[in-house]
């Protein structure tokens, strides 16, 4: 990855967190490289570092990896429970708009 495609991934996780429908969830990656482990009910969010075998809390500045698999698929299925948040939608409509759009993929 050249370095301005790196400072492009980095102003897209900076976004990302910035959106109102953002929050971390288990499996994804930190751009520190923390693992999120679980998110508590009073905000906390744990991760753990597998190269350091230590768990950490995640600070407020932390911005996820979206190079990573597992948090580019924890971004979707945010986009997917905001869709069902809005009104008149079904649980299933979100699910919908994901599967329509890999049958797109060539």
């Amino acid at each position: 990855m050249t370095d301005d495609e790196r400072a492009q991934v980095a102003d897209l996780a900076r976004r990302a967190v910035a959106a109102p429908g953002w929050r971390w969830l288990p499996g994804m990656l930190t751009s520190t490289g923390l693992r999120v482990l679980r998110v508590d009910d009073d905000g906390y969010t744990v991760g753990y570092k597998e190269s350091m075998g230590y768990i950490w809390t995640l600070g407020n500045d932390a911005l996820p990896d979206l190079t990573d698999a597992a948090t580019r698929g924890c971004l979707l299925e945010l986009i997917r429970m905001g869709i069902v948040r809005q009104p008149n939608s079904a649980p299933a409509d979100g699910i919908e708009i994901l599967v329509v759009a890999l049958e797109s993929v060539r």
